[in-house]
């Protein structure tokens, strides 16, 4: 299976409500085992493989729980400089925010220092202050924004 084909599958899936959370995790691990049969992703690769992940979250309840098959596998595409991610992270927060990008948010900023923490921290902040987030997603953000602030 193709870069092409993998997210053309991404693309694709759409589980209904009725599915159970193993059947979302069997899925993304069967896609990370396929790209890691690629032996290896281009930049432009990995950044189309980011972005559909990133459309996936887009299209479902943003309220809907996150899943440790999909978030695990994001967060390893770009792990060596998170360049592509940490981009397209920030940026999906900042206009769409969900229950799971909120979590994928905290997991990075747990990894930075200085102005880089200062940045996510405050991103964090905007979205719990923002009223056109559901609820929940506001509630997570802010109960990692005060994480992050007591540490």
């Amino acid at each position: 299976m193709g870069i092409e084909e993998i997210i053309s599958r991404i693309a694709v899936f759409s589980p209904d409500e009725d599915a159970e959370d193993y059947e979302i995790s069997e899925f993304f691990d069967e896609i990370r085992e396929n790209v890691h049969k690629l032996g290896g992703l281009s930049e432009e690769e990995q950044r189309r493989l980011i972005k559909a992940l990133f459309r996936y979250i887009r299209k479902r309840d943003s309220e809907e729980d996150e899943n440790f098959s999909l978030i695990h596998f994001i967060e390893q595409i770009d792990k060596s400089l998170f360049d592509i991610y940490y981009i397209e992270l920030f940026e999906f927060n900042r206009n769409h925010g969900a229950i799971t990008s909120v979590l994928l948010l905290n997991r990075f900023v747990n990894t930075l220092d200085g102005k880089e923490w200062e940045n996510g921290v405050a991103l964090l902040k905007s979205i719990a202050d923002n009223p056109e987030y559901p609820i929940l997603v506001k509630e997570g953000a802010k109960s990692f924004y005060e994480f992050q602030m007591g540490k």
